[in-house]
């Protein structure tokens, strides 16, 4: 793997994981926060500037 991509793109931040995993339906921002609370059972609470 290019060295400038690996640097750039691995490792995916927590944020990123949530956001992206949440998409694989369609889904808006509020729907992101309710889902991603939901499935790490309200472990991770988001602020609206997440």
């Amino acid at each position: 793997m290019d060295k400038h991509i690996k640097k750039v793109y691995v490792p995916m931040t927590e944020t990123a994981f949530f956001i992206l995993f949440c998409l694989r339906k369609p889904n808006h921002g509020y729907g992101i926060v309710q889902m991603v609370e939901k499935i790490t059972e309200a472990y991770r609470k988001w602020k609206k500037t997440t």
